[in-house]
């Protein structure tokens, strides 16, 4: 017998030896949700953080995953991330279930999520609605070092996600103020017009090559108090 025909998935797939956030390609996330495989406190812990995220009325909902090298840790935070995200939920909350139903009796007895918990976070998640920002912060941090690193790089992706500037505080400052008011569209015109530049390629660069034009033009379009820019 070949080693090929003893198992049931194909050995000369490629298989990731880590979880990497940043990838997202359509053939790892379906490897990533498909052959996840569970074990009694990840089961659990799982249930544990989706309730937490779902049913957590009071205060902020922190989490923190710990664990030795190679322990899982991120393929646990990525399918977090799968069971969350709108796109991956179904496909992902479907194979919780089944793992769940399969497992033999004596282990399902001993643990806190069972198959009509799941059911009732499974209907919650597809009545709600939950923002997911996921990313690797060494990949994000660049040559920023102070004390402030954590909280700036974590409102900075929150910006990115929401369309504005990712690298630069003030400046996704400035484009919320503008979109606020309806006129991020026009600002890109004006600035493509001034420049003959794409603002959400070039922002960072034009507002340090020229902060003082762009910061008129963005004062034509709003209020403004360009001393709270330079």
């Amino acid at each position: 017998m070949k080693l090929s025909e003893i198992y049931s998935k194909p050995i000369e797939r490629r298989i990731n030896p880590v979880a990497v956030v940043s990838e997202l390609e359509q053939e790892s996330v379906k490897q990533d949700i498909e052959e996840y495989v569970f074990t009694k406190q990840i089961y659990d812990y799982l249930y544990t953080v989706l309730n937490g995220v779902i049913n957590e009325k009071h205060g902020r909902t922190g989490i923190w995953i710990n664990g030795y090298y190679g322990s899982g840790k991120s393929h646990f935070l990525k399918f977090i991330f799968y069971c969350l995200n709108k796109k991956y939920q179904s496909t992902a909350i479907a194979h919780f279930k089944e793992s769940l139903r399969n497992e033999k009796p004596g282990v399902t007895l001993a643990l806190t999520v069972t198959d009509a918990t799941l059911n009732e976070i499974s209907k919650k998640l597809d009545n709600t609605q939950v923002d997911t920002i996921m990313f690797n912060i060494d990949a994000v941090s660049g040559d920023i070092n102070h004390k402030e690193v954590i909280t700036k790089l974590f409102l900075n992706q929150l910006h990115k996600s929401q369309g504005y500037n990712g690298s630069y505080i003030a400046l996704a400052k400035l484009e919320r103020q503008i979109d606020k008011a309806g006129k991020f569209s026009e600002f890109k015109k004006a600035i493509k017009d001034k420049f003959n530049e794409d603002w959400d390629k070039k922002s960072a660069d034009l507002a340090e090559g020229h902060l003082s034009d762009v910061l008129a033009i963005a004062k034509k379009l709003i209020d403004i108090d360009e001393k709270s820019f330079n």
